[in-house]
């Protein structure tokens, strides 16, 4: 028994000192790359940050993209907190108070990845709000003008934009089910939108200054709550304006058709 003791004792504390020391060397290894991907932020080398993001965060971002993040202030403290969902937990406080979780997974190829960052799921917020306005503002006239729309990337992913039954698509998502490049079915909808107007106003309503108000003044008989939506964008509503209804996303403005004019007294005798 003293014999078995003798070599057991040793076995143990030499297992204990085995696990403590690969504790230590994954805590090491957490560290360095939370903060080799913090400082490349703070650099704002998007590339070399991207390169530590999992394979599913790098599709959806780009590095032109990540240098909109901030990196770490100086000489703070990364702790390694529990495994969550997303992967084991590196929180750091921040300046004004609160903290940012980065969050971290074996890569398919060893080491550690970042697999999230409260700083980034914020950033992503806007993701469509950018994609759009770049579209909107740049992708789409040019393409309307003859340009390939694979010249031009989405702002967040990097991915090049498509045409899809001539629709301008985003591979991303953020352009939902795409923008019409010709603007035709805008057009038509406006057109409706504008004689709906002139028939309001047949009626004997005033000239509305918005679309809603004449929704709320004929009681629900003409318009619609909110007025009307741009089939093409659907962010942008239509106005109404001195020379009719007007597209902001289009810059378009369909006239309103003269009111019939009411029958003369006599008239048809």
């Amino acid at each position: 028994m003293r014999r078995l003791l003798r070599w057991a004792i040793p076995a143990i504390l030499l297992c204990g000192v085995a696990f403590l020391a690969r504790g230590s060397s994954t805590g090491i290894a957490l560290d360095r790359t939370a903060r080799s991907y913090l400082d490349a932020l703070g650099q704002d080398d998007g590339a070399s940050a991207c390169s530590l993001l999992t394979d599913s965060l790098r599709r959806i971002v780009s590095p032109g993209f990540l240098e909109g993040l901030a990196g770490a202030p100086p000489d703070v403290s990364i702790l390694a907190g529990r495994v969550e969902d997303r992967g084991r937990a590196m929180s750091l406080p921040l300046p004004g108070g609160g903290s940012r979780t980065i969050w971290m997974v074996r890569g398919t190829e060893g080491g550690w990845r970042v697999s999230g960052d409260t700083s980034l799921d914020n950033l992503l917020g806007s993701a469509a709000i950018r994609c759009t306005s770049l579209a909107r503002s740049t992708v789409l006239p040019a393409v309307a003008a003859g340009a390939s729309p694979g010249d031009f990337a989405c702002p967040v992913s990097g991915l090049p934009y498509e045409v899809v039954e001539g629709r301008l698509t985003c591979p991303s998502g953020h352009l939902g089910d795409g923008m019409e490049v010709s603007g035709d079915a805008c057009g038509t909808h406006r057109a409706e939108v504008a004689t709906e107007v002139s028939a309001f106003m047949a009626a004997g309503h005033p000239r509305p200054l918005t679309l809603p108000e004449m929704y709320e003044q004929s009681d629900g008989a003409f318009g619609q709550p909110g007025g009307y939506r741009c089939p093409d964008h659907g962010y942008s509503y239509y106005e109404m304006t001195a020379e009719g209804v007007r597209c902001p996303f289009h810059e378009a403005v369909s006239p309103i058709p003269l009111p019939p004019a009411e029958p003369s007294a006599g008239a048809g005798l």
